[in-house]
């Protein structure tokens, strides 16, 4: 009796030292998309990557087929508007945010190239938290298509890009509101009475990018986790807003 036992504790050893190699192996690597927005003129490809799974168990589908199709990772963009390419992987979506836009047989604009933002001379302002709301009536404003807004949280520090394909040139400003998702609604996030916003008036080019980093302790105190969204005023022919949500863990 005691010799079996012995001979199935070792079958059971042998087996987790087997598979702990692997386990660990699956762990250190991160599942993650190359891509995570993606900009395409129609009939134009991009390929993207679900980095460390494995690929014959990747299944991928597009929320809009008529905008874009997608196989393998392979995405052809068919028609313009935006929709999103989802890897599904071991029961766990992972999605990339595609924009199409029609190809335009006008020139580029003068300086589209240029990868920097100008610019204006700044001038510090104090904007306490209760006039935050009052100060823009978001709701009024209506959003900007062909703008890629992305936020992502970093500890402390939002990190925001915009990446312009609006076909023109456009401004943001550093002022910016948060919101919380609390029951159903957005809530406006108050900030530190005596905070500042710098008033800048940053000029992004057409089909250039403008990165931006945020110290939220700098002006919120007790954030807590959950689904936020960040709104920003964007300014070209006429004015308009960008959001994105992001979640704080």
């Amino acid at each position: 009796m005691v010799k079996r036992r012995f001979f199935y504790f070792l079958v059971i050893l042998s087996f987790v030292i087997t598979m702990l190699p692997e386990a660990l192996s699956a762990k250190s690597k991160k599942i993650k998309l190359s891509k995570r927005n993606v900009i395409l003129n129609r009939n134009e490809s991009c390929k993207i990557k679900l980095k460390a799974a494995k690929k014959k168990k990747i299944k991928w589908y597009s929320t809009n087929k008529k905008i874009v199709s997608v196989k393998n990772g392979l995405i052809k963009a068919k028609k313009k508007g935006k929709c999103i390419v989802i890897a599904k992987y071991k029961g766990k979506e992972y999605r990339c945010n595609v924009l199409v836009k029609e190809m335009k047989s006008t020139s580029k604009a003068p300086g589209s190239s240029a990868k920097l933002p100008t610019k204006t001379p700044s001038v510090s302002q104090s904007l306490p938290g209760e006039d935050c709301k009052s100060d823009y009536n978001f709701s009024e404003i209506k959003n900007f298509d062909d703008i890629m807004f992305e936020a992502k949280v970093d500890g402390d520090v939002l990190n925001l890009k915009i990446i312009n394909h609006s076909g023109t040139d456009i401004t943001v400003e550093k002022i910016f509101l948060l919101e919380y998702y609390n029951n159903g609604q957005w809530e406006t996030v108050k900030t530190k009475t005596g905070s500042y916003f710098q008033e800048i008036l940053l000029i992004v080019k057409n089909g250039g990018e403008y990165t931006e980093k945020i110290n939220l302790n700098q002006y919120f105190t007790g954030l807590t986790s959950g689904k936020y969204r960040i709104t920003k005023l964007v300014r070209a022919n006429n004015q308009g807003k960008i959001q994105s949500e992001f979640v704080m863990e």
